[in-house]
């Protein structure tokens, strides 16, 4: 058998037009004259795509480009491979290639849409706290935050108020460090890191006439903490990245979620579905306590009239609309009377 093609000799990238002869007993010649250069079971023989050259390995560094392609499946069957025609011919039948593109697409938007928030649920769950204070430390520090300006008593009645907030709900209060800052750059807010680290504003305090309303948010910032909402959403955004990555190729996004993990954690924002699993469990903390949850929704009113600043993502004011503020109320109608 006898093929035509192009030999390289794997030193330059220069190569020279030829033929390629294999024997009856397996022996490869370079040219008619010569002596056999190798063996056919030794030379690696690549599958058919569509109608793309082939290039054949050698041991010894030669390479052959033939698109002979016939020949070459022969050759392959003689070395006792297939040559997974079966791709090729999937490639050839346009309604396997259709079939099997819409197979891609649902694939993907399966492994989007569960696949990614499952495996984020259980990095979530999996990774170390030393991690997470870390991540938390550098967080903090990247935000404008100053000392609180509360008084001394007021600030002691937060933490004891909080402090309840855990107990009376079995949680353990040595997973949680409330800190009360003031930062007029990011205004009325309150957010949470997957850490245990609370971050309760002087600027959010000065709106709420009522303990309810300040612990309101405490309480739907511990659920974010207990389901770790915001790592999940971060470590979605990463997997997400990862996919893009390896349908187009590009590393760039995957590589800036990772290198920027804190940042990410700040600025992502909660989905409305956490939002709304924040606002209902949230409120069950509170009842449980004996405090009552639509005042949250009170508090969520006045935000909403409040400009929340430049600052993206989780460090704006929640979403206060309309859908959450009646759940809220409703919650309320069955609080303990206030104490």
């Amino acid at each position: 058998m006898e093929l035509r093609g192009t030999w390289f000799d794997g030193q330059s990238g220069r190569g020279a037009p030829g033929v390629m002869r294999v024997d009856a007993q397996g022996q490869i010649f370079r040219d008619v004259q010569g002596q056999p250069c190798a063996e056919l079971a030794a030379v690696t023989i690549p599958a058919r795509l569509g109608t793309m050259p082939r290039t054949l390995v050698f041991a010894s560094g030669w390479r052959f480009v033939s698109d002979q392609h016939d020949q070459l499946d022969a050759l392959m069957g003689q070395q006792g491979k297939n040559g997974l025609r079966w791709v090729d011919r999937l490639e050839r039948n346009r309604n396997a290639a259709i079939v099997g593109l819409v197979l891609l697409v649902v694939s993907m938007f399966g492994l989007y849409q569960y696949g990614i928030p499952a495996m984020a649920r259980h990095t979530a769950d999996a990774l170390p706290a030393e991690l997470l204070d870390e991540m938390a430390t550098e967080a903090l520090q990247s935000l404008p935050l100053q000392r609180s300006e509360l008084p001394l008593p007021e600030q002691q009645r937060i933490h004891d108020a909080f402090a309840r907030l855990l107990k009376v709900n079995g949680l353990p209060a040595e997973h949680y460090r409330l800190h009360l800052r003031s930062a007029p750059k990011i205004g009325p807010n309150a957010f949470a890191l997957p850490s245990g680290d609370i971050v309760l504003l002087d600027q959010l305090v000065a709106l709420t006439d009522k303990e309810d309303q300040w612990l309101g948010v405490l309480a739907h910032e511990v659920v974010h903490v207990e389901a770790r909402h915001g790592l999940r959403g971060v470590l979605q955004s990463a997997y997400g990245a990862l996919l893009l990555t390896l349908i187009t190729g590009d590393a760039s996004a995957a590589t800036s979620t990772v290198m920027d993990f804190s940042r990410v954690v700040l600025e992502n924002g909660y989905s409305r579905d956490l939002e709304r699993e924040a606002d209902e469990l949230g409120a069950e903390l509170m009842l449980r306590g004996g405090w009552d949850p639509a005042e949250l929704a009170t508090l969520f009113e006045r935000l909403a009239e409040q400009d929340s600043g430049d600052l993206p993502g989780w460090l704006r004011s929640h979403p206060a609309n309309d859908e959450r503020i009646r759940a809220l109320r409703q919650a309320g109608q069955s609080a303990i009377p206030s104490r």
